[in-house]
């Protein structure tokens, strides 16, 4: 029927028809959610905006929606993720590893996969204090040392670390001397019994080998020592040890009394004379026979092998 049928025409004229879907007064024929599109057109599809397959002509939400959620998808992993739908790379498998056996000190009951576990050493609990320590002493009973403890002991064990009633004090207190400076110091003596003798051992003597009354025996200088020599320090042949002046000294140095440098008191001429040039001060050198202008030794043998002999022309 259309919409502008006038019963009472009797001309036919131009009929108005509603849209495919619709009545004359524009409302849905047929709309079965409700929501103003009619059943024809709605179009099935995603219709959430977030989700990766949203289609934005679709009318009626179908539950299609695929909404992304990235995460470790493999339920093996330590990090499986239930709720993810899409592999990042993330999936780990050793976070939940831990040591699996019970009796290990690093026992990980959480621990999905096995990893290296950590036992006490012998003797000891994983808290490192002793399984059986029967005197409390902080040493296990296997690592006990039995023996003497008392330091004093002869036979006093630094090693023993439960004391037996084995401890001797009497076979190794052995008396005498125990002052290594006396004469008769022993030293296997462990108890001094006051007999240190300081005087049999002595022997006062002279202790200078090179002095006159030298005594290998002594072993004390007295000061007795008796050297004749020497006493001049400054002599060449001085020697500390001689106690009596013998007129032995040598002194070397010029002894002859015209050179520059003469010393009176020399005798052993060491050839070290000087003597002032020709001709300076001191006027002509008759004596200089070779001509090197100094009056030397070589002049005094010319003058030696010309002595006693003729003078020509007389």
């Amino acid at each position: 029927i259309a919409c502008n049928y006038d019963p009472e025409a009797v001309l036919s004229g131009t009929c108005e028809f509603a849209d495919n879907g619709y009545d004359c007064d524009g409302n849905c024929l047929e709309d079965s959610d409700g929501d103003g599109i009619c059943d024809p057109f709605e179009v099935l599809g995603c219709t959430n905006p977030d989700a990766v397959n949203f289609d934005s002509d679709a009318t009626d939400d179908d539950g299609s929606c695929f909404i992304l959620t990235e995460g470790c998808i493999d339920p093996s992993a330590c990090n499986y993720n239930e709720t993810a739908n899409t592999d990042d790379g993330s999936c780990e498998f050793t976070s939940c590893a831990g040591c699996l056996n019970e009796s290990a000190c690093n026992y990980d009951p959480t621990a999905i996969y096995p990893a290296e576990c950590e036992f006490p050493e012998y003797a000891y609990n994983c808290d490192g204090t002793c399984i059986a320590d029967n005197d409390g002493d902080g040493i296990c009973n296997p690592f006990e040392v039995p023996g003497c403890t008392a330091a004093d002991a002869c036979n006093y064990d630094p090693d023993a670390t439960d004391d037996d009633g084995s401890c001797d004090f009497i076979t190794c207190n052995v008396p005498g001397c125990t002052n290594p400076f006396a004469c008769n110091y022993d030293p296997e003596a462990v108890i001094n019994d006051g007999s240190c003798d300081f005087l049999s051992c002595l022997a006062f003597g002279c202790t200078n080998p090179s002095a006159e009354n030298y005594n290998p025996e002594a072993n004390n200088d007295d000061g007795s020592c008796v050297a004749t020599g020497c006493t001049y320090p400054g002599a060449d042949n001085y020697d500390a040890v001689n106690t009596a002046e013998d007129g032995s000294c040598i002194f070397s140095g010029c002894t002859d009394a015209t050179a520059e440098n003469y010393i009176p008191y020399a005798n052993n001429d060491d050839g070290s004379c000087v003597f002032e040039p020709c001709g300076t001060g001191g006027g002509d050198c008759p004596f200089d026979s070779n001509g090197d202008g100094e009056i030397g030794s070589a002049d005094l043998l010319d003058f030696l092998v010309e002595f006693g002999q003729a003078c020509s022309g007389n």
